[in-house]
Order: structure tokens, then sequence, then C-alpha cells
């Protein structure tokens, strides 16, 4: 029961890291791929 506390502990640390990483990820993904694409078909 101990250990299982202990490895509950460091996970969140690197969840909110990754959930930083992957808000700012997609957002930026996003807007990259959104944007050449209508460009690419407006401009064919």
């Amino acid at each position: 029961m101990r250990p299982s506390r202990s490895r509950i502990q460091p996970p969140p640390s690197i969840h909110c890291s990754r959930l930083r990483s992957a808000s700012s990820e997609p957002t930026r993904l996003s807007l990259s791929s959104k944007e050449p694409k209508p460009t690419s078909v407006v401009l064919s």
C-alpha cells in the first residue's frame, strides 16, 4: 500500500507536464495543419 502511494506521487508531475505539452502541441499542429490545407485547396 505504501509503494502504491509513492508511485502515484511521481505521475502527477509528468501528467501536468504532458498535459501542458499536449495542449500546446495540438493547438499549434491544428493551426498549422488547418492553415496550409485551406490555402492549398483555395490555390488549387
